[in-house]
Order: structure tokens, then C-alpha cells, then sequence
């Protein structure tokens, strides 16, 4: 088999078998278009973010008595998967369009609906849900006379051998 050598650089001999590209001479290659298409697609992403409008919006939950809501989902109406949930101070930090309808829920407490329209802060109050329980349900577990557990009665019995 005939050898090549082929210089890429003065002073460097790169040795390789003829009608083959080694991976000496292709690495370089292949890193310098893929560092091509990374300085072309990072600025086309971003600016696509910024097309798209998205803007910060800061805000925090209360309760009607002015205590600070941990908790609390926020979500972007009529986007699936888009949404945070307040800190422990009560406040929520989220990316949205400016035309943008925030919900606010959390259990025991009414959902609310804000249209942005242009805002970046919003701050809400929570009132909550006053619900009447129809039905109670009590299951309990009681003894029987022979001083065992009743569900205790019904595991079959194993004689000692």
C-alpha cells in the first residue's frame, strides 16, 4: 500500500492511504461549519423570541386579608404548558405575549382571569371559596369481642404447626 503525505500546515506531515480522507483532514472541517451554523442559527433564534412580542410580566397573589399566596398557579390561557406557580413571598415571574390572559388558581380560593393588555406588573387578590358540604363519609375501624381488629377477623387463620 502507497502512503501520501500531504502538509496542511508548515511544519505538520499528515500521513494517510490514497483515495481516503483521514479523520485528521475532515475533523477540522466539519467543526468549522458547525461553528458556522451556531453563529447563525443563535442570532435567528433570538430574534425570533423578540418577533414573537414576549415580555416579562412580575406579579404577586394575596388573599383578601393582604397575606402573600405561596402557590398559587399562574397559566397563560389558551396555551398548554405555559405557566409557573408563585414563590414563598407570593410572587410570580413569567414570559408572555403582551395580549396575553393570565389565570390564577389555587384550592380554596376562586379562579381569576386577567387580561395583560399591554402590562407588565400584575397584582391580584384571591378571594376565597365558600362551599357547603352535602355529604359526610365516616369510615372507622372498630374491635370486636374477641379484642382483635375486624378486618384482623377476616385474614384466614394459619394453624401452628
Amino acid at each position: 500500500m502507497k502512503l501520501i503525505h500531504v502538509r496542511r500546515n508548515p511544519g505538520e506531515t499528515v500521513i494517510s492511504p490514497p483515495g481516503r480522507l483521514s479523520l485528521l483532514h475532515v475533523i477540522p472541517h466539519m467543526a468549522k461549519v458547525l461553528f458556522a451554523w451556531l453563529l447563525l442559527a443563535l442570532p435567528l433564534w433570538s430574534s425570533a423570541q423578540q418577533a414573537a412580542g414576549q415580555v416579562t410580566v412580575t406579579g404577586s397573589v394575596k388573599d383578601s386579608s393582604g397575606a402573600m399566596l405561596p402557590g398559587v398557579t399562574v397559566l397563560v390561557a389558551g396555551v398548554t404548558g405555559k405557566g409557573t406557580t408563585t414563590n414563598t413571598d407570593g410572587r410570580f415571574v413569567l414570559d408572555v405575549r403582551p395580549n396575553a390572559t393570565l389565570q390564577f388558581t389555587l384550592m380554596g380560593f376562586e379562579t381569576i382571569s386577567v387580561p395583560l393588555a399591554g402590562r407588565t406588573t400584575v397584582d391580584v387578590v384571591l378571594r376565597e371559596k365558600v362551599s357547603q358540604l352535602t355529604d359526610v363519609v365516616i369510615t372507622a375501624y372498630g374491635k370486636s369481642s374477641s379484642g382483635k381488629p375486624s378486618w384482623e377477623r377476616l385474614r384466614p387463620s394459619i394453624p401452628k404447626t
